[in-house]
């Protein structure tokens, strides 16, 4: 006997397996991620091609301009908030921070009140 316990060897085996759950994770993203890439290229293609050329077109702008303007454009899948098609919003409803509510909030009068007494206090505080 190697000194090992029945434990441990079920512990070990409970290792190997959430390694290879974890990289089975890890390569099914990694092979799904191009595929879903490729697809919102795609659909931004077909954008350019249906919705922005037409408007161009209408404006005065040749097609080879439209080209050489867009050769190589893809949309940045990596901009932060950003939802693809198909997922549900991760921001949370609500926004705690003022500048993301109404103007009437970020510049309520009791905060421009605190503001400038502490700024008051701060002055005087320095000024001696």
């Amino acid at each position: 006997m190697s000194g090992r316990t029945e434990r441990g060897a079920t512990e070990r085996g409970f290792s190997k397996y959430s390694l290879a759950f974890l990289l089975l994770a890890i390569f099914s993203l990694i092979l799904t991620t191009p595929t879903r890439a490729a697809a919102i290229d795609d659909q931004f293609q077909a954008w350019l091609r249906t919705d922005l050329w037409p408007e161009a077109k209408s404006k005065g702008i040749s097609k080879k301009t439209f080209d050489e303007a867009f050769l190589g454009v893809k949309p940045n899948l990596k901009l932060p908030g950003l939802v693809l098609p198909g997922e549900k919003p991760t921001t949370p409803e609500k926004q705690h921070q003022a500048e993301f509510g109404p103007p009437a909030n970020y510049f309520a009068e009791k905060i421009i009140r605190a503001v400038t007494t502490g700024g008051r206090a701060r002055e005087s505080a320095n000024s001696r």
